[in-house]
């Protein structure tokens, strides 16, 4: 546990996270899947009904790092989800991670606990990426040990699975792509644009379906 990380706060003791600070009148307690060290909550920031975050119940870094163990469960869980979320909303179910090199690089907006953003999205978000120069297809958690110590970006969807190094991408990139494509700009920002009646609706939308 890293006492200064908000993942960790809220999952130990989450009357004093910024979660109970800001969530008005939804429950305490926003967890969907809690097992094997994994757990599945609705982000802080949410604009869409749908969106989730996939994060470890220890302190990692990031997935890069993860037990090898932990990082199979995970990769069976990914599958699990997306086939939720498909059969829920009936979009292509996008993943993406913002992987730092060290504590702290990818900017104050962003949490240093490993965690996997998920959004049901409906157009090609491929085709808004920058050009990388390098590129490597990840078929396993486990394939992201050459990201251990570099910061990246992971991201995987229906169709493709792609892990970038990355720098000077700014925090929450990904994020202002969906916003932006979605004609919401505005709310790229989870610490400007809470969305607790997307959270609302995600809690209710799947609750009990893993």
């Amino acid at each position: 546990m890293d006492n200064n990380c908000p993942f960790c706060v809220e999952l130990t003791t989450p009357e004093l996270s910024i979660w109970n600070q800001k969530r008005n009148d939804l429950p305490l307690n926003r967890i969907l899947y809690k097992k094997d060290g994994l757990v599945i909550m609705p982000p802080l920031g949410s604009f869409i009904p749908g969106g989730l975050l996939l994060l470890t119940e220890s302190h990692y870094r990031c997935c890069s790092i993860l037990d090898k163990s932990i990082a199979l469960s995970m990769d069976t869980l990914i599958t699990q989800t997306a086939e939720i979320l498909r059969k829920t909303y009936k979009k292509n179910i996008l993943f993406f991670e913002h992987g730092p090199g060290t504590c702290g690089s990818k900017g104050a907006c962003c949490v240093d606990h490993a965690h996997i953003n998920i959004f049901p999205i409906d157009f090609d978000i491929w085709r808004c990426l920058p050009k990388f120069n390098i590129t490597k297809q990840i078929h396993s958690i486990t394939d992201l040990n050459d990201f251990s110590n570099i910061e990246y970006l992971w991201l995987f969807d229906n169709n493709n699975n792609y892990a970038f190094p990355i720098s000077g991408i700014p925090s929450q990139f990904i994020r202002t792509i969906i916003t932006k494509q979605m004609h919401f700009p505005i709310k790229w920002n989870w610490q400007d644009y809470l969305g607790l009646d997307e959270i609302q609706l995600t809690l209710s939308d799947l609750q009990g379906k893993w």
